[in-house]
């Protein structure tokens, strides 16, 4: 029985082919990566590529590097015995079928594409049997966060959660971008911003709503109304005590304890920003709180 060993690229060849090319997208990169940790799961003689490996996976977002790591770490306890090329489509509709999250079997299934995508790229097999199995159907989230329901979870959230909300609403950014911002991109004309996942750019104006959420981000964590002079332009605007950038986990456990003491339920981190964008949209940029004023200069093409 052929296995991956046996293939025409060694794990050198794809990780030097991977690492030189600076203009591969991130996607594709993280696909490369997912099949070489694949093979390295397989292939006993790639215990020494596995420093490799984690060097260049460090090359990816965190949030992407993350999800990478959850999808593989869910398909080898499944596949991780089986060679490539003996996957058949009834073994990835059963996986999907037994799955019990919709969502993480969809996501799964398409890190596995990837994978199987690769694998015919570099001969390691000769069919993409997860192309042809259908995604769950799933529903497109509404959830839209009421006055009401904002107010009781910025008033029990701790900080920085309060300054991430105000922030999050006026630019209507990702989770993942605003915790992104640097002071550095605050620059006389605008705050400049680059989205992640779709390269958008664009500059809000410095409202005075916008210039009031910055200023209380400044005296974060300090105890009187003075600016901390270890806050430098890398420093990330939405920061820990000691100043260093806060991750996704422990913003969205802030925002998951702030609702629990609020009372309030079935609202999650990401529907700040369907709400800032929604309530832009109708509203044509008017006032929605007393203390926010949207200011969306960029193109959000991921909600027209």
């Amino acid at each position: 029985m052929t296995t991956m060993a046996t293939q025409c690229f060694t794990p050198d060849d794809l990780l030097r082919q991977a690492e030189n090319n600076s203009i591969i997208s991130e996607n594709q990169r993280g696909a490369e990566i997912a099949m070489l940790q694949w093979a390295a799961q397989r292939i006993k003689e790639l215990e020494d590529e596995r420093e490799s490996i984690r060097l260049l996976c460090a090359r990816l977002a965190a949030r992407t590097r993350a999800d990478y790591d959850s999808a593989i770490e869910n398909l080898l306890r499944a596949f991780g015995d089986a060679p490539v090329e003996q996957i058949r489509e009834i073994d990835v509709g059963r996986y999907m079928d037994l799955r019990s999250s919709i969502h993480g079997a969809n996501r799964e299934k398409a890190v596995l594409s990837k994978i199987l995508q690769l694998g015919i790229r570099w001969g390691w097999c000769t069919d993409n049997v997860a192309q042809k199995i259908n995604y769950h159907p799933t529903q497109a989230r509404r959830r839209i966060i009421t006055r009401l329901e904002w107010q009781a979870i910025w008033l029990a959230g701790l900080d920085p959660l309060p300054v991430f909300m105000d922030l999050a609403f006026i630019t209507g950014l990702r989770v993942s971008d605003v915790l992104a911002l640097r002071w550095k991109q605050v620059r006389p004309e605008g705050l400049h911003v680059l989205q992640a996942k779709n390269g958008v750019e664009g500059l809000y104006e410095l409202t005075d709503d916008l210039q009031g959420v910055l200023e209380r981000a400044k005296r974060l964590h300090m105890r009187s109304d003075s600016v901390s002079p270890l806050l430098k332009p890398d420093t990330a605007i939405i920061h820990t005590k000691r100043f260093q950038p806060y991750k996704y986990a422990g913003i969205r456990s802030s925002w998951v304890r702030a609702c629990r003491r609020a009372g309030v339920e079935g609202v999650r981190i990401h529907d700040i920003r369907r709400t800032a964008i929604t309530t832009a949209k109708l509203a044509g940029y008017l006032h929605i709180y007393t203390h926010i004023f949207i200011a969306l200069y960029l193109t959000n093409r991921s909600n027209e």
